[in-house]
């Protein structure tokens, strides 16, 4: 991988993790709990309620994919970054600015999930 293809995975990761931040933030807000004092239907309750299992849902592969995207960052800078921990092949860098977290390449990941 060339250094500039690095600075580049670099931004990527910098702007996803500010996002992640940002979207944990606002469904942190969503999940907050429904008062029972307030004046809402009970279909209209029932619909709250509702979403806001999914919302804590959402928030929590939000709060593992953030600590992955940290984790990314920390490692980033190491010669041994985009590199597949089975194979330790090069992981393809049009995958990393997908997925900036991959730890593993597209051939290992399918004969992971084949198993």
């Amino acid at each position: 991988m060339t250094s500039v293809q690095k600075d580049t995975l670099k931004t990527i990761v910098t702007q996803l993790y500010k996002d992640i931040t940002e979207e944990i933030k606002e469904l942190e807000e969503k999940t907050q709990p429904i008062a029972p004092d307030c004046s809402l239907g009970r279909l209209t309750r029932l619909d709250a309620m509702q979403e806001k299992s999914i919302n804590e849902s959402i928030l929590a592969k939000a709060r593992i994919r953030l600590k992955k995207i940290q984790f990314t960052l920390d490692k980033i800078d190491h010669e041994d970054y985009g590199l597949c921990t089975i194979c330790e092949e090069e992981i393809p860098y049009e995958r990393l600015c997908v997925m900036p977290e991959s730890t593993i390449c597209v051939t290992c990941a399918n004969e992971r999930d084949k198993s």
